[in-house]
């Protein structure tokens, strides 16, 4: 599970398992992600959405090369027969708690992507809830996306020894 640039990275590792096998470890020892609200899905189409450039908050990171975003994008990796875990994509409405679209547009794009990849997937949006409130209240009793999680979790683990 990871939330903000902690989903991203836990998307990327779950999708390119490059980063796994640097340790000796495949995507098979993971049974599940819980993607916690990022727009760092597709990068490239993140940038277009701006107008063709990455926000700072971004580019900091990923630099301005168009190659590099899509390397660094997870939505690059999804495909069938690849052994990507299941997932489920929860997204917020964004800093301000508005509906982000560009959030939305990310997270069911990925979404999508998974499924159109037959891997078991689950998107759980929460547009009235801000980006740091979808991480502070996670593990509340009544959260709704908590509990789609451990719904998701409960369902993917079963049976699993």
């Amino acid at each position: 599970m990871g939330h903000s640039a902690g989903c991203h990275l836990v998307a990327i590792v779950a999708t390119d398992s490059t980063y796994l096998k640097a340790d000796g470890l495949g995507l098979k020892y993971v049974k599940g992600v819980i993607d916690l609200d990022t727009q760092a899905y597709d990068l490239p189409s993140l940038a277009k959405g701006y107008g063709g450039t990455l926000p700072q908050v971004y580019s900091y990171t990923f630099g301005t090369d168009p190659a590099g975003w899509a390397s660094a994008s997870p939505i690059t990796y999804v495909k069938a027969g690849r052994g990507i875990p299941p997932q489920i994509v929860a997204y917020s409405g964004g800093i301000g708690g508005v509906e982000d679209e560009q959030r939305k547009e990310q997270s069911e794009a990925y979404y999508h992507a998974l499924g159109k990849a037959k891997i078991m997937t689950q998107l759980v949006p929460a547009p009235t809830k801000t980006h740091a409130q979808i991480n502070r209240e996670f593990g509340i009793a009544g959260d709704p996306v908590t509990e789609a999680c451990f719904a998701f979790l409960t369902k993917i683990l079963k049976g699993i020894k």
